[in-house]
């Protein structure tokens, strides 16, 4: 699907990059809007009444498109109205492009989040305000779908259970767990990460490889969080153990503005070290900047 002017719509098949061959399915229809191109692997009747197949949509100049590589449909007629200007309100022709979709796979929707014009030509929408939401299953569209905060896009991600899971970033700063209850209203989402494998001696003995190490404190610096016990929780795993020791919490507290630095006394030994952080379950934000760790190297007997 071409996202530059001419805007046309191919089917490509082969088994590499150099050998596809190409047929035109429209040479009118293209995505206005790059990141507004979805696919869903199966579950999609629109095609044919018996039976469910892959297809993609996305946001073109003139309304909505879907197609499974064969055929190209214009599924957005009952909202027709938002891409004529000169009906109020419309979508912004000049911010179009802006627009973003996503999927929720536990609803079975389309979610299109796009600049809506509800004044008329005299003024200009130029940030996305509205989600516009198509029910995939059903060939259902739902004329505006509005959240308590204005969300701006969202990503469909896979889960450690392998599950589906959608999530949504708003303008005011929040992502959103679109998939779990119906609070939309700004409550923080636990988040942690982790590290790859470090070996603490590397670069600093010749052969660190002969060397383990045993850690004694970790270090972090962090944006400051003026929430009552926040906090980082770490945890480190020794030599790629899959269920980690529960080394402590390091406060991320500090009034006003500005950087917070704390550490925690450890005692691991080991020839390599993974850390995870994550955020406590009061509803703080954990933004870290960067970790140093303190160690001493022995060499085994």
């Amino acid at each position: 699907v071409s996202t530059k002017d001419p805007y046309q719509t191919y089917f490509l098949e082969g088994d590499t990059p150099d050998a596809f061959t190409s047929v035109l399915v429209s040479d009118k229809v293209g995505a206005i809007a790059p990141k507004t191109l979805i696919s869903i692997d199966s579950g999609i009747r629109l095609f044919d009444d018996q039976l469910r197949v892959r297809g993609a949509a996305f946001l073109a100049a003139d309304g909505v498109y879907m197609t499974d590589g064969a055929t190209i449909l214009n599924i957005s007629d009952p909202i027709s109205d938002y891409f004529d200007a000169s009906a109020i309100p419309y979508i912004e022709p000049e911010y179009m492009d802006i627009s973003y979709a996503w999927i929720d796979h536990s609803e079975k929707t389309f979610h299109f989040s796009v600049a809506i014009n509800q004044s008329g030509t005299n003024t200009t929408q130029t940030a996305m305000n509205h989600e516009l939401v198509y029910a995939y299953m059903t060939d259902e569209w739902y004329d505006v779908y509005k959240r308590n905060a204005a969300v701006n896009c969202g990503l469909d991600v896979i889960g450690s259970a392998n599950e589906n899971m959608t999530y949504a970033g708003g303008f005011l700063g929040y992502v959103y767990r679109i998939n779990t209850g119906t609070d939309d209203a700004g409550t923080k989402i636990k988040h942690n990460f982790k590290t790859s494998a470090i070996i603490p001696t590397q670069g600093l003995i010749s052969d660190p490889l002969n060397f383990s190490s045993t850690l004694r404190r970790v270090k972090i610096k962090g944006k400051a969080d003026t929430t009552t016990g926040a906090v980082a929780g770490v945890t480190v795993y020794p030599d790629g153990i899959t269920t980690g020791v529960d080394a402590g919490d390091i406060s991320l507290v500090r009034s006003g503005y500005g950087v917070v630095a704390g550490a925690l006394n450890v005692t691991q030994t080991g020839d390599e070290f993974a850390f995870e952080f994550e955020s406590d379950l009061l509803g703080a934000e954990m933004e870290l900047y960067g970790m140093t760790i303190d160690f001493m190297p022995q060499r085994p007997e």
